[in-house]
């Protein structure tokens, strides 16, 4: 991380945001039936269990597409924290880009410990192979 010290806030927002953009249009024209480069979960390949990140970037591809059913489906975890992470990637934008701050989302200590715990429980659930938790396998 010397190499990013190196450079002002300014300089590391600019960054961000190309490598946001340059990863947003790789995975918008993106195809996983015919393109196999991506690296697969570890976690999955190690245990043959899905963890809670598994479908996230199919998931972001059918965003990116409009298909929010398809992304649910892929992963509704990540789908449904999308807006939050937008928001404090475009708050960190806006007040290293543009010097202005927008109104924060704060979320209190309760509904992170109940994030956590949905997560915890989302990673066992899926790995139930009956339904109706099997249509949570991406």
């Amino acid at each position: 991380m010397k190499i990013l010290a190196r450079f002002t806030e300014r300089q590391k927002a600019w960054l961000l945001l190309g490598g946001v953009l340059l990863f947003a249009v790789f995975l918008f024209l993106y195809n996983s039936k015919t393109m196999h480069f991506v690296p697969r979960c570890p976690f999955f390949w190690a245990t043959g269990l899905y963890c809670p990140g598994c479908g996230t970037t199919r998931g972001f591809h059918r965003l990116l597409h409009g298909d929010i059913i398809g992304a649910l489906h892929a992963n509704i975890l990540m789908t449904i924290t999308v807006p939050y992470i937008l928001h404090r990637f475009l708050s960190y934008l806006s007040v290293h880009l543009l010097g202005k701050k927008i109104p924060e989302i704060m979320l209190p200590p309760l509904w992170v410990k109940i994030l956590v715990g949905f997560t915890l429980v989302f990673w066992v659930v899926r790995n139930i192979p009956i339904y109706p938790f099997n249509q949570l396998i991406p």
